[in-house]
Formats: C-alpha cells, structure tokens, sequence
C-alpha cells in the first residue's frame, strides 16, 4: 500500500487504506558493486525465462505503455522494457510521474506471443546506492494488457 510518509513508499500498517493508488508494486534493491545489475520480468506463461516454453499474451494493438511511477529514496535510473526490448536508462523523480512508453519506439510491431509483459532494470552505474522504485500497477495492468484480454475474449466466443 502506498504511503507518501514511509521512506520507502509503503506502508506496514495492514489496515492501511490509499483511496487514491491503493496497492502499488515496489522494486527496491541494495547498492550495487562494480559491474552489477538487477532486474525483474513479469512473465506468462509461468517459468518462462527458464524453459523458453509455452505462449505469452496475444498483446496485438498495443501501441503505449503508461503508468506511473515515483522514487521515494530518489537518485536512481531503471530501464524498463517490453517483450525483451529495453527502453533507455531514465530517472525516476521522488514525485508521482505518468511515463509513457511508444512501443514502436523499442522496435516492437507484432506482439502476437510475448512472454515478457513488462521489465525493469537498474546497474551499478545508474543506481549504486540501490533504491527504490513504486509503479502504478492499476495502470501498468489495464492499459497494456486490455486489448489482449479483449482478444482472449474474442476466441472463447469463436
């Protein structure tokens, strides 16, 4: 749950009650030796990144990612990426952002089967003394994944 007055954006209080963002995902790493880097990829189907087996998400028609997102701790860059295509390092600001995302900016036209819904990363360069990042995850849900949820519903009626 998201909390402006927590360091790291969230609350621990479990009766915590954010009318306006309500639940939040949070990326939050340590500093970073040399030559580290980190990251996390939301996947489907299920161990995908491991076996390379099975169908992603029909995500054709997209053509934006938007969310929003905020640094509590401040002084970090991520990348975020789509499919496996990675967008530049950006900052992210210690105040709540919508970022836009032009999926044909990342080279991405057919996104008939991706795996890698959505991925965000950091290294040693742009955030060596670790942090934290919180997304809109309201956002990062219904703007990219309606259109593929619409054509899911779409087959079953076929």
């Amino acid at each position: 749950m998201y909390s402006a007055s927590a360091a790291n954006g969230c609350s621990t209080d479990p009766t915590a009650i954010d009318q306006t963002r309500g639940t939040v995902f949070q990326f939050t790493f340590s500093s970073l030796a040399s030559g580290e880097y980190i990251g996390l990829n939301f996947e489907e189907p299920q161990n995908w990144g491991l076996n390379k087996t099975g169908i992603g998400y029909d995500l054709t028609g997209a053509t934006q990612l938007v969310f929003d997102a905020i640094s509590p701790t401040g002084g970090i860059q991520v990348q975020f990426s789509i499919d496996g295509s990675t967008t530049a390092y950006m900052s992210i600001p210690q105040q709540w952002t919508t970022i836009t995302i032009n999926l044909n900016s990342l080279g991405l036209t057919s996104l008939t089967g991706a795996p890698l819904q959505f991925g965000i990363a950091s290294n040693d360069v742009n955030a060596p003394h670790g942090g934290t990042v919180l997304l809109d995850k309201r956002s990062l849900v219904s703007r990219l994944l309606k259109k593929s949820e619409t054509n899911r519903a779409a087959d079953k009626r076929r």
